[in-house]
């Protein structure tokens, strides 16, 4: 088990992956609840430029070169968040 905890951590895009697939949306439901049941606006930040910003480069390039409009793309590669 501990081998593979290493691999995770060594390997940026599965640590990209999980963020985004799993941190990332439950943050924005805890902050929705949050800031429902304490009647002030919550806001969760994570440090997330270490997150293997090529990938997102390249996944910004890719999806601008097939057309995908330039704000569309950065929202979808992780380099503009929706705040």
């Amino acid at each position: 088990m501990h081998g593979d905890l290493v691999g995770f951590v060594a390997d940026g895009t599965a640590q990209r992956r999980w963020h985004m697939g799993t941190v990332r949306p439950l943050a924005r439901l805890l902050e929705h609840e949050l800031t429902a049941r304490l009647d002030t606006t919550v806001k969760l930040r994570f440090d997330g430029d270490p997150l293997d910003m090529q990938a997102r480069a390249a996944t910004f390039k890719a999806l601008v070169a097939g057309g995908v409009a330039v704000n569309e793309a950065l929202t979808t590669a992780g380099l503009l968040t929706d705040d």
